[in-house]
């Protein structure tokens, strides 16, 4: 007896076997080619997602990159904030007596010397707050990841208060300033408000590096 040749329905029946169709429905009516072609598509879908998953965790680990270095840079300016409210805390009896001096170098970093009625005096660098990075990934953070973009958020809301404080440092402090009589209320703000900047920072860090926020950048 001869060979059967196989013919197209004949084929579709191994495939829809090999699948566990069973219906003779189903393969009477899903060619081979119908099938290989569904498949083919399925495959190319699932990679596609394996792709687009690929390059969306390498975005966000550049983003974080890019925003522990603008966190670092921020936390020098903590630091320095931090200790020139620790200075006027020791003198808050003086406090109505201090004079203020903020210079700039030419590279535009600036710092700040101040002296009280006693001869008591200080000074330290008093660096910018940086915003440059949240502004540029902050769009792509919404899209990209709902999470982080709520803690980078938050960490920047406290960066803006800390960018407050040192804007309070001309409003209260300036030789010129008519707000003198407010720099208690300053520096009582400043005491409640330093401790929670610095923990939004570290909470955005830790997201971020898996370290608590120790480091600091001048530049």
């Amino acid at each position: 007896m001869e060979g059967k040749v196989p013919t197209r329905k004949t084929e579709s029946f191994h495939l829809a076997t090999l699948l566990g169709i069973g219906s003779n429905k189903i393969y009477n009516l899903i060619p081979i080619t119908v099938i290989a072609a569904v498949l083919i598509f399925l495959t190319k879908e699932i990679l596609d997602l394996y792709k687009k998953s690929k390059e969306k965790k390498r975005k966000i680990a550049a983003m974080k990159l890019l925003l522990v270095e603008e966190i670092e840079l921020n936390h020098w300016v903590w630091k320095s904030m931090n200790s020139f409210i620790s200075d006027l805390n020791d003198h808050i009896d003086d406090i109505d007596s201090l004079v203020i001096e903020v210079t700039e170098t030419k590279s535009g970093m600036e710092s700040i010397t101040g002296t009280y009625l006693n001869g008591d005096m200080f000074g330290q660098d008093f660096p910018k707050v940086r915003f440059s990075r949240y502004h540029q990934l902050a769009i792509d953070l919404a899209i990209a990841d709902e999470k982080f973009y709520e803690k980078v958020k938050n960490c920047y809301e406290a960066v803006s208060a800390l960018n407050h404080l040192r804007d309070g440092v001309y409003t209260y402090f300036d030789a010129d300033s008519i707000e003198y009589a407010f720099r208690e209320g300053y520096i009582s703000y400043a005491n409640d408000h330093l401790s929670e900047i610095q923990m939004k920072m570290n909470e955005l860090y830790m997201y971020c590096t898996g370290n608590r926020l120790e480091k600091f950048r001048l530049r």
